[in-house]
Order: structure tokens, then C-alpha cells, then sequence
């Protein structure tokens, strides 16, 4: 049975359900000018779609194919981050996340990165995540580097946003390449 909610020092990460749709919305709402950017699915969002989000991600986490986590701070949601793509076969998936504006810039992504890296590793029992980034995505290529991912390359107009096709470094990480923990 895998953990549906995960504590670390000032966040919880939830399983998300629909029960969150509403704080969702709110959260993307109050940060669309930054989630344009670089969130394909920014254009589209509405309370109805943010419910239908929460109810395809609980389906695929009963599915053990995806596992999508509502964050809290300071028990307000404050964004999302997932493990996607599971391949089991190969024991990899990607990691993806997005957080609301007004609180990045403060290490809670990576705070929460880690825990659901951890989550990976020693829950589902994976070998490798991924991580992709556009180019220009400051914020999440500081967060592969606290983490100690390592960059391995560039896909060319791998992404799509607002402003067009994005080039995305991918980066990847080991389950035996954790910083965070001893011997590692």
C-alpha cells in the first residue's frame, strides 16, 4: 500500500482527489501570467477543468500509473507535483510540479521534489526520474541542481506553451545518486 500523503518541515503533500479542484483553481488562477510560460494547460483552466484534472489523476493513482500530489502550505494548496509516465518495465517515470507565485523563490519545490523523489525510490521502487525543463525555466533548473540531477541533454521543441514550442533540457537521477542521504 503506498502512502497517499507525504510531511516534510513545512509542507503536506496530498494524493490529489477532487475534493481539491476548488484550491486549485484558486492557486492556478492567482499565477497564470507565470504558468503561461511554460504550462500548456494554463490557457484552458477553469473550475471545471481543474475538477476534471483531480478526478483523471485519483483514477490513474488507483491505476498505479500515475501519482499526482495536491501541496499545502500552511494548509492553503500552493500547486501540484506528480510522478508520470510510469514505465514499470524500465522502473522510470518523470517528475512535473508547478507551484503558486507567491511562494516560489523559497525552496518548498525542492522541498517537495525531494520528498516525492524519495516517494519514487523507495515506494514504487523506481531506478530512475526524469526531469524536463525549458531552457529558460530558472526555477526548475535550480531545482534539478539542488537535487542532484543530472543534465543529459537538450530535446528540441519537446514542449508547448503559450508562446510557442519550447526546447527543454532532460535531466535524470538514479535511485543510488540522492544527495540528501548519506552515502549517496
Amino acid at each position: 500500500m503506498l502512502p497517499r500523503s507525504l510531511q516534510t518541515p513545512r509542507l503536506r503533500l496530498e494524493a490529489t482527489v477532487p475534493d481539491h479542484a476548488a484550491g486549485l483553481d484558486e492557486a492556478i488562477q492567482s499565477s497564470m501570467p507565470e504558468l503561461l510560460e511554460f504550462m500548456a494547460w494554463a490557457p484552458s483552466s477553469s473550475p471545471e477543468n481543474s475538477l476534471d484534472f483531480t478526478r483523471r489523476m485519483a483514477e490513474k493513482w488507483d491505476q498505479l500509473s500515475d501519482w499526482t500530489f495536491t501541496i499545502f502550505h500552511a494548509r492553503e494548496v500552493a500547486g501540484t507535483i506528480s510522478l508520470m509516465g510510469y514505465q514499470a518495465l524500465f522502473g522510470l517515470a518523470e517528475i512535473g510540479y508547478w507551484l503558486r507565485s507567491d511562494l516560489c523563490g523559497q525552496g518548498l519545490m525542492t522541498e517537495a521534489a525531494q520528498a516525492v523523489c524519495d516517494f519514487g525510490f523507495d515506494s514504487i521502487g523506481l531506478h530512475r526520474i526524469e526531469l524536463r525543463a525549458a531552457l529558460d525555466n530558472a526555477g526548475s533548473l535550480r531545482i534539478a541542481r539542488k537535487l542532484g540531477f543530472k543534465r543529459e541533454g537538450t530535446l528540441r521543441e519537446a514542449a508547448w506553451a503559450q508562446r510557442g514550442y519550447l526546447d527543454e533540457h532532460i535531466h535524470g537521477l538514479l535511485a543510488t545518486e540522492r544527495p540528501w542521504r548519506s552515502g549517496s
